[in-house]
């Protein structure tokens, strides 16, 4: 395998006896393990914020809870990604479905928030009155 795991071990592989300054360390460090400290630092900033909520047993199984579906799903998108079965657009039709079930969501907000219950409800009893004249014309 020619790529590196990390970008730390480049000089490894390559026999340079280079040494990293304390700098280039530090940001080595960041591009190998970006997200780990970046998890860290959230950790931190939560349980500072609150303490006695952040580590409580139900927010841990609610965090287990929520985060469930979405692991599911990438392990299999990963799977496709792998086989070459599904194309990296994906995401985006993903997330214009989201924009537009946000669109559609808020008008139905502001339809049901702007008119009163008598008129949405009036459409649907001629409905009811409708099917309710065609059952006795059957003789049901």
């Amino acid at each position: 395998m020619n790529a590196p795991f990390l970008r730390s071990q480049t000089d490894l592989l390559r026999g340079s006896p280079h040494t990293l300054s304390r700098r280039e360390a530090v940001i080595r460090f960041l591009l190998d393990h970006g997200l780990l400290v970046a998890l860290i630092v959230e950790i931190g900033i939560f349980s500072l914020a609150s303490p006695t909520i952040f580590f409580s047993r139900e927010n841990f199984f609610t965090i287990l809870r929520l985060s469930a579906a979405t692991g599911i799903t990438v392990a299999f998108y990963t799977m496709a990604l792998i086989a070459g079965q599904i194309d990296l657009s994906t995401p985006q039709v993903g997330g214009l479905s989201a924009v537009i079930f946000a669109w559609m969501f808020w008008d139905f907000i502001r339809i049901n928030t702007s008119y009163g219950e008598d008129v949405l409800l009036s459409s649907r009893e001629g409905v009811d009155e409708l099917f309710a004249d065609s059952n006795k014309s059957k003789g049901h």
